[in-house]
């Protein structure tokens, strides 16, 4: 599975979401340009004062192909320890020390780095599916998953998260 597969919409994700929400299937469709289910409010678009929530709805060995996704295209967004890049990366601390810092300040979880320099040192080691596995094994799928509340929810075999 490569990280830009899209995932099979099928009636099953659409039923595990529908028993999430306890709303009706009928409500539940797929918004391909987000690339996630949507719940649509016939009565009223705005619930809460959110409009229509996109929810990703993934099986199991999915969520890393998404997290890998995830962080191909926002890691520069995302901190990091010297220490976790070197386990991860195998590179020497000096060398994490030299990949160039977006900010170039500390922050309470770590440093930002440059994503070109950063996803290459992850490539040219480990790879993104396996880094992403060990964030996931670290902070969960729902902290990189769920921007809304990071939470993680299980509905028949599927596992869902709040996406916007």
């Amino acid at each position: 599975m490569e990280l830009a597969q899209a995932y099979p919409i099928t009636s099953l994700r659409s039923e595990a979401l529908a028993a999430h929400l306890v709303c009706d299937i009928d409500e539940i469709g797929y918004d391909h340009g987000f690339d996630c289910f949507r719940r649509s409010y016939f009565e009223s678009s705005i619930v809460d004062g959110v409009c229509e929530m996109g929810f990703l709805v993934l099986l199991p060995e999915e969520r890393k192909y998404r997290l890998a996704r995830y962080l191909d295209s926002n890691i520069s967004g995302l901190s990091f320890t010297y220490a976790f890049l070197h386990t991860m990366t195998g590179l020497t601390m000096d060398q994490v020390k030299n990949i160039p810092h977006t900010t170039g300040v500390k922050n309470q979880t770590g440093y930002d780095f440059n994503d070109v320099q950063l996803l290459d040192a992850i490539g040219k080691s480990c790879g993104l599916i396996e880094f992403a596995e060990t964030l996931a094994m670290t902070n969960g799928y729902g902290h990189y998953l769920d921007p809304y509340d990071n939470a993680e929810h299980k509905e028949g075999g599927y596992f869902i998260y709040r996406y916007y």
